[in-house]
C-alpha cells in the first residue's frame, strides 16, 4: 500500500511526462 501511495503522489507527473513523450513519438512517426 505504501508503494501505491508514493506512486499516486509523484506518479501523476511521471505518467503525464510519459504520455506526452509517447504522444510526441506517435506524432513524429505519423509526420515522418
Amino acid at each position: 500500500m505504501k508503494e501505491e501511495r508514493e506512486e499516486d503522489e509523484g506518479g501523476s507527473r511521471s505518467l503525464l511526462e510519459v504520455k506526452q513523450k509517447a504522444f510526441e513519438g506517435l506524432l513524429r512517426i505519423e509526420v515522418g
